[in-house]
């Protein structure tokens, strides 16, 4: 059966995969193709070499794993490299995306959980009781000026009764660009803004 060690060397294969058909259409010339793709391999850079935070929970009889995050941290592009293997142009998702993974004998259902605060929770809530692992993605360019919402989002995850026999991993991707923090930077700054939306929340 699937673990979520093993999505985690998948995910960084996946990742190395974006970021290498990111740099194939870097070197193709301009006025040889549409720039539209070029703009969003350049734009997004998809690629998670940081994960800090592995929680290991009994998870029997449950099968999914959920990609969730804010809107636009790259869950969508990691779900379509997985499931599709293709680079995907950038989109806002609107309603969830479902696949099964193939690794051998081995298969896992991956959920794309939308991010916009409109849809998440409606969705979170459709498929927390089945999920098996959740990767919790941040976009390591804006996850200091979204922090608060960040947190906010992985603490009802993390607090939620029925995600607790689920384990969480939290990827910090997009680690490729100039503009990236750090996953030791996004972890303590984290660590933080969780502790504070716990004293908000207990009061």
């Amino acid at each position: 059966s699937f673990s979520l060690s093993n999505l985690f060397g998948v995910l960084l294969a996946a990742m190395d995969k974006l970021n290498e058909n990111a740099r194939e259409r870097k070197q193709i010339k301009l006025g040889e193709i549409d720039t539209g793709p070029i703009l969003v391999a350049l734009l997004l850079g998809f690629i998670a070499v940081a994960i800090f935070v592995i929680l290991r929970r009994r998870s029997a009889g449950r099968k999914d794993f959920l990609l969730t995050g804010l809107s636009e941290s790259g869950k969508s592009a990691i779900f379509m490299q997985l499931i599709h293997g293709k680079f995907p142009a950038t989109f806002t998702s609107i309603k969830e995306n479902v696949g099964d993974y193939q690794a051998g004998s081995a298969s896992a259902r991956l959920v794309d959980i939308p991010g916009h605060y409109r849809v998440r929770d409606k969705c979170l809530e459709l498929y927390k009781h089945r999920a098996k692992g959740i990767v919790f993605v941040v976009d390591s360019v804006t996850a200091h000026k979204d922090i608060r919402d960040v947190a906010d989002f992985l603490y009802t995850i993390l607090s939620d009764s029925a995600t607790q026999p689920c384990s969480v991993l939290v990827l910090c991707n997009k680690q490729d660009q100039t503009t990236a923090k750090s996953a030791q930077v996004i972890k303590s700054l984290l660590e933080s803004e969780l502790n504070t939306v716990r004293d908000t929340r207990s009061r």
